[in-house]
């Protein structure tokens, strides 16, 4: 008995072991979710000692959760801040978790405040930026803004002819999107002012419907003529502002992001590659034909 003592010492030692093993390979999903939940590590391993063991000596906690004796001081504090852990004396100091539900209620409320606060300081983010954004924007392209969608053109169109005073140049051609409002009364009311207004069209946009749309255009005094292609689609204004749609000659769906560029020279440009078309291209006969 005396030579078999040693042997089963070992063998008692051993399963011990594995099972220790075997637990913390068991704890390990739960300790990353409490990590997830904003606990560091060791405080996860402390925590759940302490939910295992109950009330315990520091030695007892640090012993189970594998945390070397000097270092679990300060965990175990850091969980008592957290409002996770207490001491009391009976007679030794010894310490206890505050119960599973309690302690699954306070790391989701937890988890929740900072939550709230990401959304709070997402949303402070987006607007600091959206602030950095549109001032660089300002400073570094005054007057220029991308428009998109047909009803966003079409404010931007509508709102260039109210302010015209001389002179407005187009480049009419397909894509078109849905008119917010009907032009037809603004673009009268520019003619009744004296106001030039100039537009090309392309042949083969021409069904019965546009041309007569086109003829009242034409019996106001609007000036049309017909080309068989066109760039893009335009607007110049008193050559001091222009709407560009950027678009390739051949781009026939789909309604095109617009540059609304109010600069003189840029516009000017435009202008003159309005007339340098306008001066090859075929007049538009009141009946929509050339």
């Amino acid at each position: 008995m005396a030579g078999a003592g040693p042997a089963a010492a070992c063998e008692v030692k051993e399963v011990r072991a594995r099972r220790r093993a075997g637990d913390v390979r068991a704890l390990v999903p739960i300790i990353n979710r409490l990590q997830d939940l904003g606990l560091t590590l060791n405080e996860a391993r402390a925590l759940v000692a302490l939910l295992q063991v109950g009330p315990a000596a520091v030695s007892e906690v640090a012993r189970v959760s594998g945390i070397h004796r000097t270092s679990v001081y300060p965990v175990l504090e850091a969980l008592r801040s957290a409002g996770l852990a207490a001491t009391f004396s009976s007679p030794s100091t010894r310490w206890a978790c505050i119960g599973v539900e309690k302690t699954i209620d306070r790391l989701y409320a937890d988890a929740e405040d900072r939550l709230r606060r990401l959304v709070a300081e997402k949303e402070e983010l987006s607007r600091l930026l959206a602030e950095v954004v549109r001032d660089a924007a300002e400073e570094t392209l005054p007057g220029v803004r991308l428009v998109q969608g047909p009803d966003a053109t079409n404010e931007v169109y509508l709102q260039m002819l109210r302010e015209a005073r001389a002179e407005v140049l187009v480049f009419n051609r397909a894509p078109y999107g849905l008119v917010a409002k009907d032009p037809i009364n603004e673009v009268l009311g520019l003619l009744e002012r004296g106001v030039s207004i100039r537009a090309l069209y392309r042949r083969v946009d021409l069904d019965p419907a546009f041309a007569q749309e086109t003829e009242v255009y034409l019996a106001a005094g609007l000036q049309a003529r017909l080309v068989d292609q066109l760039p893009t689609k335009l607007v110049v204004v008193d050559r001091s502002s222009a709407l560009v749609a950027m678009m390739a000659p051949d781009d026939v769906a789909g309604f095109p992001i617009s540059q609304h560029v109010e600069h003189s020279g840029f516009a000017a440009t435009w202008g003159d590659v309005f007339d340098r078309f306008w001066s090859t291209a075929q007049p538009l006969d009141p009946g929509g034909r050339s």
